[in-house]
């Protein structure tokens, strides 16, 4: 099993590919996710200043009160946030290869839709 932060940089690359397809001019993260999330392996990423995703593993606690045997790692986007925001106009990026770990990668969409 590899180290935990590997499989947390995982995560944000993820994170980071998915959200490199959207308008903005500075994309920055910072640690203050929700209770749900482990405080040390978790992240917001901001688009301009405004939250539009909160990602990373998701806390001992919550692992334990639902039995998870594995780590599990998650990721919230913010729909409204980035479809308002629109996507870049046309630009060739080559995507990052990246290993999970052979850790669960879960991804749930905030909004309406």
């Amino acid at each position: 099993m590899p180290p935990r932060p590997r499989r947390f940089a995982a995560s944000r690359a993820y994170v980071e590919n998915l959200l490199a397809a959207f308008a903005y001019h500075e994309l920055s993260f910072d640690r203050e996710t929700a209770e749900y999330f482990h405080p040390g392996r978790s992240a917001r990423a901001l688009m301009d200043g405004a939250v539009v995703a909160q990602f990373g593993q998701i806390a001992e606690d919550v692992k334990a009160e639902r039995k998870l045997r594995q780590d599990v790692f998650l990721a919230e986007l913010d729909v409204e946030q980035l479809h308002a925001r629109g996507l870049r106009t046309s630009k060739v990026r080559a995507a990052r290869k990246v290993s999970g770990g052979g850790a669960g990668f879960f991804v749930r969409v905030l909004g309406r839709y």
